[in-house]
């Protein structure tokens, strides 16, 4: 029973970190259409001013293309698929 609740404790931390790594993903990649392609930056700290603006921006003027980028539906599977080649 132990040894049950273990797994189930680690595969619950599991997801969420997978979750979480999702987001980040989606987010940088958000990050780097909108707001640093096709953008050149003098220095480190104008391309860094950039990103944190962006970022600052994330609940006001990019909600709403975030609102859907950032869902937390995802696709599980009970069972492992295997597929023969």
């Amino acid at each position: 029973m132990l040894h049950r609740l273990r797994q189930s404790r680690t595969l619950h931390t599991l997801t969420i970190g997978l979750k979480f790594g999702v987001h980040f993903k989606r987010l940088w990649k958000f990050v780097k259409k909108n707001c640093l392609y096709s953008a050149y930056y003098e220095n480190f700290a104008l391309f860094k001013n950039a990103i944190s603006t962006c970022l600052s921006q994330t609940r006001t003027t990019h909600k709403a293309a975030l609102d859907t980028l950032l869902t937390l539906r995802f696709q599980t599977f009970e069972e492992s698929q295997i597929v023969r080649g």
